[in-house]
């Protein structure tokens, strides 16, 4: 068999891939220029020179994607006086309950996206747009909003960044908290007919807002908690007699203690002065 136009190519067995590849390439070549060429030892150098294949059913290994290079959260105030020429760059915040906001993002100059402050304001819009769809945008004062709860977020669209947004949900947990999810509370009352769920949604509502309001300083805590229980008793079903009688049970002066009694009409603190109140107030309950 005429072996003289390959001779060059097997003389040295090659030692890697390429080197394989090259070869069997080079003797494809020459062979092509010979008639008499040995064409089995071509097809076996070609086929030394490819991959070997893959286990039959076994998917392709994937490639590994690189890491996403997130921005770094950015929160700055802005100064009162503070003027731009240019219109603020726009935040998409999307929330879990498919909530759609969009929030200015008020940068200061030579600042990175202030994506702290539209976060704040996109939380606001949030609260602002679901009391509006729920009837409730009116029902107290603006301040007091902050009750409502505001969902995880899922998607942050902004201009040339990109977010972390198990990070943005960790830095907003404590502004988006709140006691009053009005989601929760449409869902619970969804088959109440329309103008009775509206009622009830509004008394707890209200209720929410008075007990936030408990939480300021100097509140009248004991008159808010009165109306807050009295808005919850509505809205559980109490009619008006009931409300008027758990108005006047709350707004009763509580009894004092027997040792105040004792002090305040007998003038003695003796232990035989304290057992005969103490029997007389058992008697008179």
């Amino acid at each position: 068999m005429h072996h003289t136009g390959l001779d060059a190519f097997t003389a040295r067995p090659a030692r890697t891939a390429l080197e394989r590849r090259t070869v069997a390439l080079a003797a494809y070549d020459a062979a092509k220029l010979d008639p008499v060429a040995d064409w089995r030892t071509v097809a076996d150098m070609l086929a030394a020179a490819l991959p070997a294949p893959r286990a039959k059913g076994a998917p392709a290994a994937p490639e590994a994607e690189p890491a996403p290079e997130f921005t770094a959260w950015e929160d700055h105030a802005i100064p009162r006086n503070f003027r731009s020429d240019l219109p603020s760059p726009v935040v998409v915040f999307t929330f879990a309950d498919g909530t759609e906001v969009r929030a200015p993002a008020v940068t200061a100059k030579r600042k990175p996206l202030n994506i702290g402050r539209a976060a704040r304001v996109a939380c606001e819009f949030y609260r602002n747009r679901v009391l509006c769809r729920s009837g409730l945008l009116k029902a107290y004062p603006e301040g007091i909003r902050a009750v409502v709860v505001v969902p995880a977020i899922i998607s942050i669209e902004a201009p040339g960044a990109l977010y972390d947004i198990g990070d943005a949900n960790e830095r907003t947990k404590e502004l988006r908290g709140g006691t009053f999810d009005v989601a929760a509370e449409v869902a619970r009352l969804a088959d109440l007919p329309e103008k009775k769920r509206a009622e009830i949604l509004r008394l707890r509502f209200i209720a929410a807002c008075l007990r936030r309001l408990m939480l300021d300083p100097g509140a009248n805590t004991k008159e808010l908690a009165i109306q807050a229980r009295i808005a919850e008793a509505a809205a559980d079903g109490a009619d008006f007699a009931e409300l008027r009688a758990l108005e006047t049970e709350m707004r009763r002066p509580p009894r004092p203690p027997v040792t105040a009694i004792m002090r305040t009409y007998l003038g003695s603190t003796s232990r035989v002065a304290l057992c005969v109140v103490a029997g007389a107030g058992e008697v008179a309950a």
